[in-house]
């Protein structure tokens, strides 16, 4: 597959959403009481293959905002070796005009852009232009941390996509850190 460079580096502002998320106003009885939000398209809402998990927010220059969703794949219906996703949703519209807010699934890989076979991505906090993933593994105790700002790249079409499922963007790790329990 072919190496990436800098030039496949790219940032959220550049990045193709390519899903959508229909709006709900808390007209719906079904919500519990909420107010306003969001759905998963039908697609994501129904798999068995991913489970969502932590939810942080991020508030950009020039006032998007984004909500993330981490997302672990499922052991029992053979999505663990596919790691963990984040889902980035656009909610600078909300509770305007907005029916639908864009998304797009990014793939967490490591430092050598591979996958990260059977992490639960479990809780995720944003500060400071780094995302914080809680990697809940028996036995992992660990933190993973992805710099949003320089570590979000487009991968090209071809081999290197196949090999990371589709994905035509990956955060890209840049550190972890222990924490002992």
């Amino acid at each position: 597959s072919q190496p990436l460079s800098d030039l496949n580096r790219t940032d959220l502002a550049k990045m193709n959403l390519n899903r959508r998320a229909p709006a709900f106003d808390g007209s719906s009885k079904s919500l519990n009481g909420a107010i306003g939000g969001f759905l998963w398209n039908d697609g994501d809402a129904k798999t068995t293959k991913w489970r969502p998990q932590g939810v942080a927010t991020i508030n950009k220059d020039g006032g998007r905002r984004f909500v993330l969703v981490s997302w672990y794949g499922r052991k029992d219906e053979g999505y663990a070796e596919r790691g963990a996703r984040i889902s980035f949703v656009d909610i600078s519209t909300m509770h305007t005009t907005a029916a639908l807010y864009p998304y797009r699934h990014v793939l967490l890989v490591d430092e050598n852009f591979c996958t990260l076979p059977s992490i639960h991505a479990g809780g995720i906090e944003y500060q400071n232009g780094k995302l914080y993933v809680a990697d809940s593994r028996k036995g992992q105790q660990a933190v993973m941390v992805f710099d949003v700002d320089t570590s979000l790249y487009e991968i090209p079409a071809g081999d290197m996509q196949n090999e990371l499922f589709g994905y035509r963007y990956v955060l890209r790790s840049s550190s972890s850190f222990h924490v002992p329990i």
